[in-house]
């Protein structure tokens, strides 16, 4: 991204943030699309990154199906800045190592879902590339990192059969420490998995800060929601839980995966994994460059050829511009 342009006056790198979250929503869309990302390029790693007036947002696009479609043209895709259009000036993709940091829920709630928690997380593990860091924080009544970033995955599952259920949920305080560890990765593209119940009764940070954060440090949330009808009338703190990672998801361009069954958890991790290596990367010089460090809402469209099906996609929903 932005290589051969002039100084980079700003970088805001979008992580990605995988939730396992039980409890939750369908997740939401926006219309958009991009260049195959299957292909290998020398693109840089899909990050939303201001490189002089450079601005490049990473898209994901799925069919009806919800399968990954990854060979759209550039004339497939609109990109609006706060409802202005803008002109795709780089259109590539990306498929290369990431940062991951696991972000584990070990609240009592979690107790009946742990080992199917745990396995699905080796699933992810299993799925690494050469490259690919991990780290692993969980979270109960507080946020505890248990292995900082690294690139050897046995530690992580080593550290994982030391996990066990007990206390509330600090949720928001737990996606906090997520981004901060997943931050010292060295890799531009970066993902936080997060395994929870969805709610959160003991966080001391608020929804609005989480938020800015989210949006301050690029993070894109990827949810998977375990509905648990049994859990959500025996701990009614929860029912706010899709809520709020919906909301994260949405901002940050990632999604939330509906779960009936624990079963259906390796799926959800094979789809999340597919959705993360599989992006379009959308670049634009922004009509109004004005450096107020603003927020900058942005809208993606796509219109894929005559004849197709219709698609669906998601990306990150805007960016801090720099300031003087």
């Amino acid at each position: 991204m932005g290589r051969g342009h002039s100084r980079a006056i700003g970088n805001y790198r979008i992580t990605f943030l995988v939730a396992i979250v039980l409890g939750a929503n369908p997740p939401t869309s926006g219309d958009s699309k991009s260049r195959a990302p299957g292909s290998q390029t020398d693109t840089p790693a899909p990050s939303l990154r201001v490189d002089s007036d450079l601005v490049e947002i990473p898209v994901t696009v799925v069919d009806g199906s919800d399968r990954i479609v990854d060979s759209l043209s550039p004339q497939s895709f609109s990109l609006f800045e706060d409802g202005i259009e803008q002109t795709i000036a780089h259109f590539g993709s990306y498929d290369g190592p990431i940062s991951s940091c696991v972000l584990f829920d070990s609240s009592g709630s979690m107790a009946r879902k742990l080992q199917r928690s745990i396995e699905a997380v080796r699933e992810l593990l299993d799925s690494a590339v050469l490259g690919d860091e991990y780290c692993l924080v969980r979270f109960d009544n507080r946020p505890e990192t248990m292995v900082g970033i690294t690139d050897d995955p046995a530690r992580i599952t080593a550290a994982l059969s030391r996990i066990y259920p007990a206390g509330w949920t600090a949720l928001l305080d737990g996606i906090t420490v997520g981004i901060e560890e997943v931050k010292r990765g060295h890799n531009s593209r970066k993902v936080i998995v997060l395994i929870s119940d969805g709610g959160d009764n003991r966080s001391q940070q608020t929804q609005r800060q989480v938020k800015r954060l989210v949006r301050e440090a690029a993070a894109q949330v990827y949810s998977i929601g375990i509905v648990d009808t049994d859990d959500r009338a025996l701990f009614p703190t929860e029912v706010d839980g899709p809520t709020l990672m919906r909301k994260i998801s949405g901002e940050s361009g990632g999604r939330l995966f509906v779960i009936r069954r624990l079963s259906e958890l390796p799926s959800a991790i094979e789809r999340i994994m597919l959705a993360v290596r599989h992006q379009y990367l959308l670049g634009y010089y922004p009509q109004s460059a004005h450096r107020d460090g603003k927020y900058r809402r942005v809208t993606v469209k796509v219109s894929p050829p005559k004849g197709t099906p219709k698609v669906r996609a998601y990306w990150r929903a805007g960016y801090y511009a720099p300031s003087d």
